[in-house]
């Protein structure tokens, strides 16, 4: 056998620390990485979340465009709706917020824009969910 003062001699004496196991560093790891993923999940789950598509618009006069939309939203919500009318150039010649009321999940609807110029397009800008 392998006499330990000999190893100490040629080698010189041990750290003497102790090492951290491969396999506890992985589990550590592995609930870094599920603890970051949960919280990730849980921020977005508490926050209402709201979509919204522009389906159609017609310029209707010089001062009016109609802007069809669809929303969703969790059926308890309501939400608000911003609708703008722009020229040629972009600018916004037009605006509205419109309320989606709460009770479905899925609405489509219309609305008219009152413009101070004559619009080209007609969308839907943001919605926002209100309490």
């Amino acid at each position: 056998m392998t006499d330990p003062r000999l190893l100490e001699e040629r080698y010189g004496r041990s750290r003497g620390g102790r090492r951290v196991a491969p396999l506890a560093v992985a589990l550590g790891v592995g609930a870094l990485v599920v603890g970051v993923a949960l919280l990730f999940w849980w921020a977005r789950s508490t926050r209402p979340f709201v979509t919204w598509a522009t389906l159609s618009y017609q310029v209707s006069s010089d001062t009016e465009v109609q802007v069809g939309f669809l929303v969703r939203k969790s059926a308890g919500d309501r939400a608000v709706c911003r609708v703008v009318a722009q020229d040629a150039t972009g600018v916004v010649v037009g605006e509205r917020d419109l309320e989606v009321p709460s009770g479905r999940s899925q609405t489509e609807t219309r609305a008219t824009v009152v413009t101070t110029a004559r619009a080209i397009l007609g969308r839907v800008d943001s919605c926002r969910v209100v309490r």
